[in-house]
């Protein structure tokens, strides 16, 4: 995902979006099953560290 010429703001929303974008598209396309953050990085064109950083680790509920 080329994000050149944006903004520090721009990339902390445009990172997740293409996340949650590449998400939809394989849930629709190959369902449950087929949600794997490989998946997700693969078919969004980003790499792991864009995939893992638009998840929060290590928080409870």
């Amino acid at each position: 995902m080329d994000l050149s010429g944006t903004h520090a703001a721009d990339e902390n929303t445009a990172r997740p979006a293409a996340v949650k974008a590449a998400a939809r598209r394989l849930l629709v396309e190959r369902g449950a099953g087929g949600l794997t953050p490989d998946a997700v990085y693969r078919a969004g064109s980003l790499t792991v560290t864009e995939v893992e950083s638009a998840f929060l680790y290590g928080t409870t509920c």
